[in-house]
């Protein structure tokens, strides 16, 4: 029998994606704005104590337990879904709760889009040009998910139809040092794959304030 590998140790540490600061929520994760945070001022945590919080908000506030969905999560012991921001805001103001009979004493923090993030900024920037992206991608939101490992983008250049510009793509991109980044991204799509090149401008587009590249990219 061939000795196996142990292939936890052989992974890397981490990887990094780059997301853009977010300005909204899409549908889905639109919740958020009515969620809080448990923080365990005092006590155990015990099976029963999701529901306890529940009735302890519900005797406090006002409704029914069955309004305060409670629920284990990563980051706290528990997450509650209100039902909408302003009893969520009621319910953070009046911080904290007590539970006298299981001595548990709680408080709540309201989500926030910064909530168990790290201040982490990026302090470069670089214009780059995609060459040889698929045509396919060429939109905002997949050049975002295309450019997610090596920086998030500030601008983008016009390009495809409506610039009559489909050449490449150019866009200015937080990063790490400008010297870190790849010569080449490998695109794939299902089975399929393409490289692309990250080509550093040359230019002070900005500076320029033309907006526009020469034909030929310099090489």
């Amino acid at each position: 029998m061939s000795q196996s590998r142990d292939f936890y140790n052989e992974r890397p540490d981490f990887e990094e994606v780059f997301l853009p600061p977010r300005t909204q929520l899409r549908e889905p994760n639109r919740y958020l704005w009515r969620t809080g945070f448990v923080v365990m001022l005092r006590g155990a945590l015990t099976p029963d104590l999701p529901q306890e919080i529940a009735a302890s908000l519900a005797m406090e506030i006002g409704g029914h337990p069955d309004d305060y969905d409670v629920n284990e999560t990563e980051g706290a012991p528990y997450k509650i879904i209100f039902r909408n921001p302003d009893v969520r805001y009621t319910a953070v103001y009046n911080n904290p709760y007590m539970i006298p009979h299981l001595d548990v004493e709680f408080g709540l923090e309201e989500w926030t889009p910064n909530w168990g993030l790290s201040y982490d900024p990026l302090l470069h920037e670089a214009w780059v040009s995609l060459i040889g992206l698929p045509f396919q991608v060429w939109n905002r939101e997949e050049i975002r998910r295309v450019t997610a490992r090596i920086g998030y983008p500030i601008e983008m250049l016009p390009f495809g139809l409506n610039a009559r510009q489909f050449r490449h793509i150019t866009i200015r991109l937080a990063c790490h040092h400008p010297s870190n980044l790849p010569k080449f991204l490998k695109f794939r799509e299902g089975s399929m794959s393409r490289t692309v090149e990250v080509h550093r401008t040359p230019y002070h587009l900005e500076a320029e304030g033309t907006g526009t590249l020469p034909t030929k990219l310099r090489r």
